[in-house]
């Protein structure tokens, strides 16, 4: 495989893990927020992740969404590694 595809392959993955990790914390702070007073409500972008896990966790013990984001990220992590890999060790042939 070329660099240019593998390039390309590996931000396609990066690109569609990455949106798939925004779907997929929109989905989960939506249902802990719906469980929540409107004082007490997380951010659609919050930085408390472990809080937020937790949280959904305890409401929704049988819920795989925990699983798929920490799916994507993994994901996101290699190819995004792949990637910068792709650019360090063949510069000019991207």
């Amino acid at each position: 495989m070329t660099s240019f595809a593998l390039s390309t392959l590996c931000g396609a993955f990066a690109f569609l893990s990455a949106a798939a990790c925004l779907v997929i914390q929109y989905a989960i702070v939506s249902a802990v927020n719906s469980k929540r007073g409107p004082q007490d409500q997380y951010p659609v972008l919050t930085r408390a992740y472990m809080a937020l896990f937790r949280e959904h966790r305890r409401l929704y013990p049988d819920s795989n969404l925990r699983a798929f984001y920490v799916l994507s990220l993994a994901i996101l992590l290699v190819s995004g590694m792949t990637l910068s890999l792709s650019f360090i060790l063949a510069p000019g042939a991207n």
